[in-house]
């Protein structure tokens, strides 16, 4: 991920996502799986209705990079936790939400843009809303300030190998550079090859 250039220049750093994640905890009557509790009072039933309610929530509606229109993404129940045996109703049921930010965006506007989606649906009431614990709960959104040497460098090489640079994007990923510039050390979020595609599988 390269910045926009101007006659060789660097005109913006290359940013890279960051990483909000929340819990949704579901709460329902607990007993026996025999015993006939009503679909809504199910802690299961409440959480897959509030994971499907965000699914079909435009979430952060409007907000695009402005280096390249990517939005923030949604990942929908990357973990799913509750019950004790496939015998009851559990009490609690957990799934998490993982949200991959862009510049500008806040925790509280994580929470506050999930919160305002369950309200629509009618399961605010039925579903608490957190931030996950640390380390897990927010890493912000990385750029390279400070790193103009290290982009033209970058672009140089790429150019001398490939005989040209690549368009200007926003790395998808989230990466420890958003440390380091906090830290004052000049960072690329990302350069290289490499494929989203194959990653985690």
């Amino acid at each position: 991920c390269l910045p926009f250039r101007d006659a060789g220049r660097a005109t913006g750093p290359p940013p890279g996502r960051g990483s909000c994640v929340v819990r949704l905890t579901a709460r329902g009557v607990p007993g026996h799986s025999a015993e006939q509790i009503a679909a809504g009072e199910r802690a299961g039933v409440a959480l897959a209705r509030a994971m499907a309610a965000l699914a079909d929530a435009d979430l952060f509606a409007g907000l695009e990079h402005p280096i390249d229109g990517t939005r923030p993404t949604v990942n929908i129940g990357t973990m799913i936790s509750g019950g004790i045996t496939p015998f009851m109703h559990p009490e609690t049921m957990t799934a998490i939400i993982e949200v991959r930010v862009i510049e500008g965006i806040t925790q509280n506007d994580v929470t506050n843009e999930v919160r305002s989606a369950l309200v629509k649906a009618g399961l605010d009431d039925r579903v608490e809303i957190a931030l996950a614990d640390p380390p897990h709960d927010w890493i912000p959104p990385s750029s390279a300030v400070g790193a103009t040497r290290l982009i033209d460098s970058a672009a140089a090489a790429m150019r001398s190998v490939l005989g040209t640079e690549p368009p200007p994007g926003v790395l998808l990923g989230v990466t420890d550079s958003c440390w380091l510039t906090e830290a004052g050390i000049p960072t690329l979020p990302a350069f290289g090859c490499g494929s989203l595609a194959v990653a985690h599988r």
